[in-house]
């Protein structure tokens, strides 16, 4: 099942796209890859930071979310990275 984007009535922050994607740029201080983005976020919710356990799917589809929103860019290596720049 995939997490709403947006927060509602029945669903927290935490458990909305757009609550994990902001998560998920916390950890974009500098550039990282997938696998490693990941596993800060696994770490996270092993020690409690992280309220909510999403999928590899669900990780994705924020990654995907993220991306089409210009949060987000690969760079030339592949890495993940914060885009600042906004049009």
């Amino acid at each position: 099942m995939n997490p709403p984007i947006l927060p509602g009535r029945h669903v927290s922050f935490y458990e909305s796209v757009l609550g994990f994607g902001a998560a998920l740029l916390e950890y974009l201080s500098a550039p990282i890859t997938m696998e490693d983005l990941w596993d800060q976020y696994q770490a996270c919710c092993e020690d409690g930071t992280y309220p909510v356990r999403f999928s590899m799917d669900q990780f994705i589809q924020t990654l995907d979310f993220l991306y089409l929103i210009g949060a987000v860019r690969l760079s030339e290596g592949g890495l993940l990275c914060y885009d600042s720049h906004q049009p």
